[in-house]
């Protein structure tokens, strides 16, 4: 489908993609081309009825033709419709920006040659599953060295016995600013969950000053004389562990941010 039959295609949704003539946004249009191939099984102009829905999928389309401008003219590639189709259908209901802006990255990745290898489609269903904070995390993660380490708080009940009083403490909520940082370790554990995080068993990095960080920041020792002072525990100790990112994980989060 070439872009003129684009634009007659949906010429009965107003100030939609007739924009995709102008020649400040052709790349997008030229981008775009395949995933339209398909537009006939496209639920959009339906979706499109809505003028509520009609103003989000203007914003995020209109973030998206702002990142391919950045493509050169002879990178331009056309983005597969695995990837495309299911993002421009979610353009007419996202309204949080920072899970949009997952989204529209990686369909502009998948609209260069040199960044197409990086959007796998897998990725389409990574970004359904994350909240807002997730989103956040995952463009802080774009600036981390791999690893977020962490420590449990244990309290031996005997020599052979013992609970972890609290888990996976990590600056994650002083570093990033979500909306629920109590939220945390449930974030933790959906990133496991999706194969971006895993846990090395029984290691830590053998850097201290790593942990003291977080002993630091959190006044870890508070904690430890509270619990010092309860009978039912003989001693209190930590253990130090980290989340390690993995390579499907560094893929992901590359895909998803403009750096």
């Amino acid at each position: 489908m070439t872009i003129n039959e684009i634009i007659e295609y949906f010429s009965k949704i107003p100030n939609i993609y007739s924009d995709l003539a102008q020649p400040s946004v052709k790349k997008a249009g030229e981008a775009l081309e395949t995933v339209f191939d398909y537009a006939g099984s496209l639920l959009l102009p339906l979706k499109l009825q809505s003028e509520k829905n009609k103003i989000i999928f203007s914003k995020r389309l209109d973030e998206f033709t702002k990142k391919v401008m950045n493509i050169p003219d002879n990178k331009i590639c056309k983005i597969p419709p695995e990837i495309g189709i299911p993002i421009m259908e979610k353009f007419t209901f996202i309204t949080d920006d920072d899970i949009a802006d997952l989204f529209t990255t990686l369909l502009a990745k998948a609209s260069s040659m040199d960044t197409i290898n990086q959007a796998h489609p897998g990725f389409v269903q990574i970004i359904e599953r994350l909240s807002g904070d997730e989103a956040i995390i995952i463009k802080y993660l774009n600036n981390n060295i791999g690893f977020i380490p962490f420590i449990d708080i244990n309290g031996h009940i005997s020599d052979s016995s013992f609970v972890k009083l609290v888990e996976k403490i990590t600056t994650l909520p002083l570093e990033v600013n979500m909306i629920f940082p109590k939220n945390i370790n449930a974030y933790l554990s959906n990133f496991i969950s999706m194969g971006i995080f895993d846990i090395p068993f029984g290691v830590h990095k053998t850097d201290d000053g790593i942990y003291n960080t977080i002993l630091n920041r959190h006044n870890i020792t508070d904690y430890v004389n509270i619990y010092n002072n309860h009978n039912k525990y003989e001693k209190i100790d930590i253990t130090k562990g980290y989340f390690n990112i993995t390579d499907y994980g560094q893929l992901f989060i590359k895909a998803c941010n403009n750096k």
